[in-house]
């Protein structure tokens, strides 16, 4: 990515995973924004991780 471009992310949801086929959804983001939204490249390598729950 280039340095100061604006970026959008998603997180498909729900998941379906495993064996036993256990549902995920999605629940947020490590840096606090929705589920589709824009962010904008640092200047130094940043991970953004994606948190689902399994939904029972």
């Amino acid at each position: 990515m280039i340095v100061g471009s604006v970026n959008s992310i998603s997180a498909p949801s729900p998941q379906i995973l495993g064996e036993l086929h256990l549902v995920y959804r999605w629940w947020s983001w490590s840096d606090g924004g929705a589920r589709t939204h824009n962010t904008t490249a640092p200047a130094s390598p940043t991970t953004l991780h994606a948190r689902f729950r399994v939904w029972l």
